[in-house]
């Protein structure tokens, strides 16, 4: 039960993805008992949500959904309607989590996880470039092995050892170090990068609040919300994300 538990967590947070999320919803159609574990979960999940210490939550969660069926006669007779209504009442809440994205509060660092592994898996070419090097090293970032991203991060380490303000540069060796989880590197690019003045669009506060969230120290999150708030403040690059994002913790 608990492990199924985690799985129906896993959704619910976001955590499923692409063939993943298919096939569990799939599961809601085709097994009733699974449905019915995603409807306990959903109901154990709100009241969950009011209780002090996280012993009564497990404790809670681990509650068997037989426990309801006491035996009584009349209880029996009406489960399989009970258990239908059920059903519908999952189909329905899984639609409006999947299309409103109404789900509950989540935690920062699943936020960023979830921003990253969809933003920044490939990079796109920007309009005006820094010349070969530097499509080289996108090249490089979009073949995803941690080899070739490597190489990337060389590739823009020389081309900041050339010139400390290039903020392409900046951004792309940010984002290199963070997908290979060099979160302090990644943080002194992207804070380079915030400090350049004058450009039309910097990202660098944004992706310096994502970038230790990622990393998830517990003083990471106070700091990363108020880069957050400073992009609001300041109509930077993500600020509609941040602030969705600060309405979301």
């Amino acid at each position: 039960m608990k492990q199924e538990f985690e799985y129906i967590d896993d959704y619910f947070k976001g955590l499923l993805k692409g063939e993943e999320r298919k096939i569990f919803e799939q599961r809601l159609v085709d097994e009733p008992g699974f449905a019915e574990e995603v409807a306990f979960y959903v109901s154990a999940h709100g009241a969950a949500r009011d209780l002090v210490h996280e012993e009564k939550r497990n404790r809670f969660r681990e509650i068997p959904v037989q426990s309801f069926n006491n035996g009584n006669p009349v209880i029996r007779k009406w489960l399989p309607y009970v258990a239908a209504a059920v059903f519908i009442g999952v189909i329905i809440l899984v639609s409006l989590f999947y299309f409103t994205g109404s789900s509950p509060k989540e935690l920062p660092h699943q936020l960023a996880h979830q921003y990253v592994a969809k933003e920044f898996t490939r990079l796109g070419v920007p309009m005006s470039t820094a010349g070969d090097s530097l499509q080289q090293g996108i090249n490089l970032y979009n073949e995803g092995k941690p080899e070739q991203l490597q190489q990337a991060l060389i590739v823009y380490e020389h081309l900041i050892q050339n010139d400390s303000a290039n903020n392409l540069a900046l951004k792309y060796a940010g984002l290199v170090s963070l997908r290979l989880k060099q979160y302090d590197s990644a943080f002194a690019y992207f804070q380079s990068l915030a400090n350049i003045p004058d450009l039309f669009s910097n990202p660098g506060k944004f992706y310096s609040a994502i970038t230790i969230l990622e990393r998830n120290r517990p003083e990471d999150i106070p700091r990363a919300k108020k880069l957050l708030q400073e992009v609001v403040r300041d109509n930077l690059e993500g600020r509609e994300t941040a602030e969705e994002w600060l309405k979301r913790w």
